[in-house]
């Protein structure tokens, strides 16, 4: 009677511990408490203790599969309650992880089976302990499996999928029913059918989670997609009301100065025909000054009000936020361009740290450039852009060209015009070393100086090529005094 009561708790226990693991496994989850815990394992211990002393003290017949199939369906309740698993889908995870175990019970006794023929073993305690490990062995590894290892994503999260859940019941309950045939009726033909179903069945159940895993990603997919667009939208909706209000302040200030300036401007006509009001000249040149000075500080006020465009990077926008007001301090314009996803640039093409220090060095040489200039235009422009599937960066200034002895040192010589201002020539030294980690090509432009335009770009172009390329209006003069690999071009009028 002890060896039956034994058999029978490690029969009841073990799979309960197997439809336990099923459900963790199955759920991803890993937040149970050790109160929980403890508390799980005692309910599991005492439902195996009464159920064995029942069957082996008081009705003294083996286990019979219906009140089997009860035990662990009220142990895999208890269990989906303690750890708090919404009861609708909690007992479709319930169903899924009883019929998960029992098939890998299934597969153990067939091992097992092979291993009587062979007479591995002879005791009947021995065989039912191996039985409990290979099935709890099996499961440790179907749930190893790259598909099933992180959980199974429609089961974990608390998603409504009506069809993939009916089916689920369908399957579980065609192989329990299936088993408990198998071990109620003594018939060899319907075993033989029962076992054939339940193979069945057994490919069924993994081709149903497989395929309910696939449709879940594919509906993230496209949930996400859905939500990108929105996002998307959105932002196309700000930039829209924006420019609507950038255009409404433009529109409110040509209105309050057009006519008035227009009126000044007729007075001011008028005097250089009628003498009688040359002593009035004065004042309405004075007022026509400082009706234009309020036009163009209102204007300003407009622009400032835009602000820079965003790469959607904090760090970036921080630093390049910081250079806009450093340029403001010597009364430098700066205008950024945003023409491509500047996260993608840090994700495909060079790191953040790297990006930010090639920036504020180019940023702070172009200052320095503008400032040894006599031009009244100052500007500096940055341009974000992908062409032909390649990402490039572009500065331009409106500073002093570069000597031609320095575009020759560059990036092998710590080389600088202004060296006066706190230039070291340590920033194309890093540039140099960054492009060659990035495989990335530096392409400087130079144009014919002149007060409208810009006179020279350094161009990062993450084409792969790592090469050094000058293009100028000066060509003929560089490649005189070239004596390396430096590819020299005429600038295209």
């Amino acid at each position: 009677m002890l060896i039956r009561f034994l058999i029978n708790f490690i029969k009841i226990s073990s799979f309960n511990f197997g439809i336990g693991f099923s459900i963790i496994k199955m759920k991803n989850y890993n937040r149970i408490k050790i109160k929980e815990n403890f508390i799980i394992i005692s309910i599991n211990i005492l439902m195996s203790l009464l159920y064995s002393y029942m069957y082996s003290c008081i009705w003294t017949n083996n286990l019979h599969p219906i009140t089997n199939l009860l035990c662990y369906i009220l142990y895999s309740v208890i269990y989906i309650y303690i750890i708090r698993i919404p009861f609708p889908r909690g007992i479709i995870l319930c169903i899924i992880s009883i019929t998960v175990t029992f098939l890998t019970k299934i597969f153990a006794i067939n091992i097992m089976f092979i291993a009587m023929k062979l007479h591995i073993l002879n005791s009947e305690i021995l065989e039912i302990i191996s039985v409990s490990i290979i099935q709890l062995v099996l499961l440790y590894l179907f749930f190893k499996i790259r598909r099933f290892k992180d959980g199974i994503s429609f089961l974990k999260e608390n998603l409504d999928y009506k069809e993939t859940d009916t089916l689920g019941w369908i399957i579980s309950i065609l192989i329990i029913l299936s088993i408990i045939i198998l071990v109620a009726i003594k018939e060899y033909s319907t075993k033989l059918l029962m076992i054939f179903i339940i193979n069945i069945g057994g490919i069924l159940m993994f081709t149903w989670i497989r395929k309910s895993i696939t449709k879940h990603y594919k509906q993230k997919m496209k949930d996400r997609t859905v939500e990108l667009q929105a996002e998307q939208l959105q932002e196309k909706d700000k930039t829209i009301d924006e420019l609507r209000e950038e255009l409404s302040d433009v529109l409110k200030l040509n209105h309050k100065y057009n006519r008035r300036i227009s009126a000044m401007e007729k007075a001011v006509s008028k005097l250089q025909f009628n003498e009688e009001f040359a002593n009035e000249n004065a004042d309405i040149i004075e007022l026509v000054q400082n009706l234009s000075k309020e036009y163009k500080d209102e204007l300003a006020v407009i622009e400032e009000k835009r602000g820079l465009p965003k790469t959607e990077i904090f760090s970036l926008d921080n630093l390049l936020e910081y250079m806009n007001v450093e340029m403001k301090k010597d009364k430098i314009i700066f205008d950024l361009k945003v023409n491509c996803n500047v996260k993608d640039i840090v994700d495909n093409a060079i790191k953040l740290n790297r990006l930010e220090t090639l920036l504020s060095d180019h940023i702070n040489d172009a200052i320095i450039a503008i400032n040894h200039s006599d031009s009244k235009n100052r500007k500096v422009k940055i341009v974000f852009d992908k062409v032909d599937e390649t990402y490039e960066i572009k500065i331009y200034d409106t500073g002093i060209e570069f000597e031609i002895d320095t575009l020759l040192k560059l990036g092998i010589e710590q080389v600088t015009t202004h060296k006066d201002s706190g230039g070291s020539g340590i920033g194309f030294v890093t540039t140099f070393e960054t492009l060659k980690e990035c495989k990335a090509s530096l392409i400087i432009e130079e144009y014919k100086p002149n007060d409208e335009d810009y006179t020279k770009c350094i161009m990062i172009k993450f084409d792969g090529r790592n090469e050094y390329k000058i293009i100028s209006y000066r060509a003929d003069e560089i490649r005189e005094q070239n004596t390396r690999n430096i590819l020299i071009l005429n600038l295209q009028s």
